[in-house]
């Protein structure tokens, strides 16, 4: 049966499988990452380690391979923690190990890996990333000269010293040139070359990401990244317009202007391509509004609630500028606990939504419903319990609908934290009355209602479960009560 994705905190477990259908069924029909989580305590610390392993490949040999050169990593950096752990200033040291795949196709799987090394002796983290770029004929490594022909190393040279005169801080180190060693990992549309910030800029816990796009260096790709022949005119436009530097509010315009003549999948593409920099730009935002003058002049000027029909009443040019970009580029500010921040509003994706693929499409149905319902929340008001019943069983029919989606790792995300706010509530909102310790009699009913309506679901199951838990201690919080919520919240997974 389908898996539900639930947390369970200080174990190994595996969440989230992305499943990743390549394009030949030479090499394989489809290939799956499933993530595997370990976490390392130490007397008051834990490291988390998160890392994928790789299924599904035909040759079980290449799978195998894969799976050990990442597994040989993993256990280097285990080895690490157990080393600090014999250094007695050092012993509270931690690190965290995090993953993201950058570009999979049928040839070729890319994988940045970044460590977080949590140096408590010196009272600074340390920031690494590694590229793990692997050919699926074979299981070997990738390197530069594997995926670039011709004078390469002349021209990303080239480019990677105007990036480094580019930075906005003073480098204290002339680049001195890519060589066999330099970190790389691909994405979709660019390399990226990553670089030591102590050793350029001397800045201790960042690691510069420099990224080049295949549309700068197309002369000297090899195949399989070298498919020009294939690429529609609508993406090569896309890939050209859109780079490093573009902001949320020009790839959504461009995207205005051109996803109407796209093919399906490249307009899946551009969207998917445009929700990477609206992430990318929601720290940078942030980081702005965030300063205590610009909160001060946000309640000042909107009160409790923001506006976006008034923003062109701001007398302050460069804040109405900002909040413009803001919204322009696919945001909504919103006040959270008494601070003004911004999150993705996807209803402005929805009059894209019938050019996509039917997975993004209806995913972007879901997020876009959750931003209605956002706005339309007051400041510090929470979510009825029947939204929080009803967004559950949305997530759950997405994942049982689209089990292949790239969108599905999120979807189960998101249905965990529904899950955990059902059993838990809010802030302002319990699940049980902080006097009495007996259970919100509207949410009693809610999970009622939730088992009738979806008899069938697996997450019925669980509350059902969770119903004759609450039965035989009277609806009252009770340990027994209190262990079987946390079984199914946080991090845990159940197969059923």
């Amino acid at each position: 049966m389908r898996k539900i994705l639930f947390i369970t905190l200080l174990s190994v477990v595996l969440i989230a499988c992305f499943v990743l259908t390549g394009c030949s069924t030479k090499l394989t029909d489809q290939y799956v990452l499933e993530e595997k989580e370990e976490v390392i305590s130490s007397d008051e610390f834990e490291s988390i380690l998160r890392y994928p392993v790789v299924t599904g490949l035909v040759d079980k040999k290449v799978e195998e391979k894969i799976n050990g050169t990442i597994k040989e990593r993993i256990d280097g950096f285990k080895r690490g923690l157990e080393n600090f752990k014999q250094i007695p200033e050092m012993q509270d040291n931690t690190l965290d190990v995090t993953y993201e795949v950058g570009y999979r196709t049928k040839e070729i799987l890319s994988i940045k890996i970044e460590v977080i090394s949590h140096m408590r002796s010196f009272g600074v983290d340390d920031h690494v990333v590694i590229g793990k770029n692997f050919d699926l004929k074979t299981g070997e490594l990738l390197s530069l000269k594997d995926i670039l022909k011709g004078n390469y190393k002349e021209e990303i040279d080239a480019k990677l010293e105007v990036k480094f005169s580019e930075l906005d801080v003073e480098v204290t180190k002339q680049f001195e040139g890519i060589n066999d060693e330099t970190v790389f990992y691909i994405k979709d549309n660019a390399l990226v070359f990553c670089f030591s910030a102590v050793e350029y800029i001397n800045e201790i816990g960042e690691t510069l990401e420099l990224e080049i796009p295949f549309s700068e260096i197309s002369g000297f790709l090899k195949k399989p990244l070298a498919f020009e022949g294939d690429t529609s005119p609508e993406l090569k436009n896309y890939n050209t317009a859109i780079d490093e530097e573009t902001k949320p509010s020009g790839a959504l315009f461009f995207i205005g202007e051109n996803i109407r003549n796209a093919s399906q999948k490249d307009a899946t593409t551009m969207i998917l391509s445009f929700e990477e920099i609206q992430e990318k730009y929601i720290g940078v935002y942030e980081e702005i509004l965030i300063d205590n003058e610009v909160q001060q002049k946000l309640f000042e000027f909107f009160g409790d609630t923001f506006d976006k029909d008034r923003v062109s009443e701001l007398e302050d040019a460069d804040l109405k500028s900002l909040l413009q970009e803001i919204i322009d580029g696919g945001y909504m500010v919103v006040n959270a606990e008494g601070l003004f921040t911004i999150v993705q509003d996807y209803r402005v994706l929805e009059e894209y939504a019938g050019y996509l693929s039917d997975d993004i499409r209806d995913y972007i149905y879901l997020k876009a419903e959750e931003s209605k319902d956002l706005e339309s929340l007051k400041a510090g008001g929470v979510l009825p319990w029947a939204k929080i019943k009803d967004r559950l069983m949305k997530y759950e029919d997405y994942m049982e609908t689209y089990p292949d989606s790239i969108k599905e790792y999120e979807a189960g995300r998101e249905h965990m934290n529904l899950l955990h706010t059902f059993f838990f509530g809010f802030n302002g909102m319990p699940a049980f009355d902080y006097a009495t310790n007996k259970i919100n009699d509207e949410l009693l009913e809610n999970y009622r209602e939730f088992v009738n309506m979806n008899k069938s679901s697996e997450t019925a199951k669980i509350i059902e479960g969770y119903l004759e838990v609450l039965e035989r201690n009277n609806y009252t919080l009770s340990e027994e009560v209190e262990e079987y919520r946390r079984s199914f919240s946080s991090i845990n997974e159940n197969n059923f």
